[in-house]
């Protein structure tokens, strides 16, 4: 028989996995409570956090990907530094990022350099466990939306 604590574990686990960009930029409160005491019983740690979190992200770049794929330039997708990390750390393979059409005479060690985030993922971790209080507009971070404007559907 399964126990709570691994449900517990596997419930957080996947909820980080399943993070959107709205969810990273205005990450909830509740969620970050419940991350925090999990983590200080020992219920997940922050490899956990940590690994979950690079599949989210990921899965993320993976979309970017394909945005680039349909003619948006690198720089202007949703989440470049998810590309970026993903060009980094080869979750794109050499084919892949030959496809990529850089623009402003970038290529891609120069498109890492210039969006690339040396420590994505545990800052990531940390502004999931020490989220901003919800609803609070002036709290989140501006993230672009498709239409150019700020997302606010978060808030």
């Amino acid at each position: 028989m399964r126990h709570l604590v691994e449900y517990l574990r596997e419930s957080a686990i996947k909820r980080l996995k399943d993070y959107s960009p709205i969810d990273y930029a205005c990450p909830s409160s509740v969620e970050a409570e419940i991350f925090r005491d999990l983590r200080k019983r020992g219920i997940i740690r922050d490899s956990d956090m940590d690994d979950a979190l690079k599949e989210s992200v990921t899965n993320i770049a993976r979309k970017s990907y394909n945005q680039v794929l349909m003619g948006y330039p690198p720089d202007h997708v949703g989440m470049p530094e998810y590309l970026a990390y993903a060009i980094k750390n080869k979750v794109l393979s050499k084919a892949e990022i030959d496809k990529i059409k850089f623009d402003h005479g970038e290529n891609a060690e120069t498109f890492v350099q210039i969006y690339g985030k040396e420590d994505l993922i545990s800052w990531l971790r940390e502004r999931v466990l020490n989220a901003p209080i919800d609803g609070m507009l002036d709290r989140c971070e501006f993230i672009p939306c498709a239409d150019g404007g700020p997302c606010t559907a978060c808030c």
